[in-house]
């Protein structure tokens, strides 16, 4: 079995953060910022009405008990 160094390790991780040793312990840190994206995708997502279909829908108590 190869025997693979930490420096090589951290080179070849596929998880999308840096690794970094040191005497302490292993640092694992986002190789993006977190939510880096989510502006873009809001832009871009469809606009539609998610409660479109029970807007309308009454039931007894919203016509007999429910008070403003």
């Amino acid at each position: 079995m190869k025997i693979k160094t930490a420096a090589s390790l951290s080179k070849q991780w596929p998880h999308g953060v840096s690794v970094e040793f040191s005497e302490a312990g292993v640092l694992l840190k986002p190789k993006t910022k977190p939510r880096q994206s989510w502006t873009k995708a809001f832009k871009t997502a469809p606009k539609s009405d998610e409660l479109a279909g029970v807007r309308g829908m009454e039931n007894r108590f919203d016509r007999e008990e429910w008070q403003w």
